[in-house]
């Protein structure tokens, strides 16, 4: 099984750099505020409120990519 580094290597070969950054926005963003928390004194991990929802709108993607049908005419 591939890693996820590799894949972006790949779509950085590709010219897919959009995908990239929306690779990797997510990742930076949540370790900034993991790293505010943790300066902050480390109480009530309020972090996982913006995870839990970036997690939701991920789901929300993916069903709209892989499940969703087409509207057609009837």
């Amino acid at each position: 099984m591939r890693q996820s580094g590799e894949l972006v290597w790949d779509a950085f070969l590709e010219g897919r750099i959009e995908d990239i950054r929306n690779y990797c926005e997510t990742d930076v963003i949540n370790t900034f505020l993991v790293f505010v928390w943790l300066v902050t004194g480390a109480g009530y991990f309020w972090p996982g409120w913006v995870m839990a929802g970036w997690g939701v709108l991920l789901a929300l993607h993916a069903w709209d990519v892989f499940w969703r049908r087409p509207i057609t005419e009837a």
